[in-house]
């Protein structure tokens, strides 16, 4: 798979890829970043498989790929909430 970014802004970043051609195995990726008030942001990542291949890759790819972005989401807040906020290194509007 050699991932193609479709789409990048302040708050959000998607990008695809596929296996060879498409609809064999293709992944949509996304990141998305809604500002809810001053302290608080909610982070979504999301991943949309689709293709021939899913149903045979969904336990070696699929599942294993899913714990994986769970432990970075936790890994990622966790980071959050330890590092406060610098307002003059990082700006939100």
């Amino acid at each position: 798979m050699q991932p193609e970014v479709k789409k990048l802004d302040q708050y959000y970043l998607e990008w695809e890829g596929k296996l060879y051609i498409n609809g064999l195995f293709n992944g949509r990726h996304q990141f998305v970043f809604t500002k809810i008030d001053a302290n608080t942001t909610q982070f979504i990542q999301a991943e949309d498989f689709n293709g021939l291949l899913v149903p045979i890759l969904n336990y070696f790819i699929i599942q294993p790929t899913q714990l994986n972005f769970e432990r970075m989401n936790e890994s990622f807040k966790q980071y959050l909430e330890d590092h406060p906020f610098n307002k003059d290194i990082f700006r939100i509007s």
